[in-house]
């Protein structure tokens, strides 16, 4: 029991880890391809902002709105579709063939990467204080201190 407990407990830090690592990662590709695109879709500087403006604000708009979906949907029914949402968005800048197209798969990625770093949060506190006890003590500095704690442990 113990073993199957610290190996579920591994899984979800991994889990959480590799979707925020795929989260930043889809948010900087753009930026490093920003002189292709532009070139590719004959976009400016000027319009080159704008676009990435886009994914700012929906981001910004969804950042607040996400935390009540989280807690409405459930963390596990939230990060299938937040991941799934932004993996589409990400797929669908391949197939982006002028300034619109673009602006509108930036906006969508912004939409749906913001439901990540609500989604920490109800899973550390599950994790922390469950019903039936994964850790042996209260943790007061949250989801790091359980990783440091259990890694530290052996």
């Amino acid at each position: 029991m113990a073993q199957t407990t610290h190996t579920l407990r591994w899984s979800v830090a991994t889990l959480l880890f590799l979707s925020t690592g795929l989260n930043y990662l889809d948010r900087q590709t753009l930026s490093i391809l920003a002189t292709t695109i532009q070139a590719d879709l004959k976009i400016d500087d000027m319009g080159y902002a704008q676009i990435t403006s886009y994914f700012l604000v929906s981001y910004t708009i969804m950042y607040a709105v996400s935390g009540r979906l989280v807690d409405f949907l459930g963390t596990r029914r939230s990060l299938a579709l937040a991941v799934s949402g932004w993996s589409l968005a990400g797929m669908l800048h391949g197939v982006a063939n002028s300034a619109g197209q673009l602006a509108a798969c930036r906006l969508l990625l912004g939409t749906f990467e913001s439901a990540n770093n609500p989604l920490p949060n109800p899973i550390s506190l599950k994790i922390q204080f469950p019903i039936g006890g994964w850790l042996p003590f209260s943790c007061p500095f949250g989801f790091c201190s359980f990783l440091c704690r259990d890694a530290f442990q052996r």
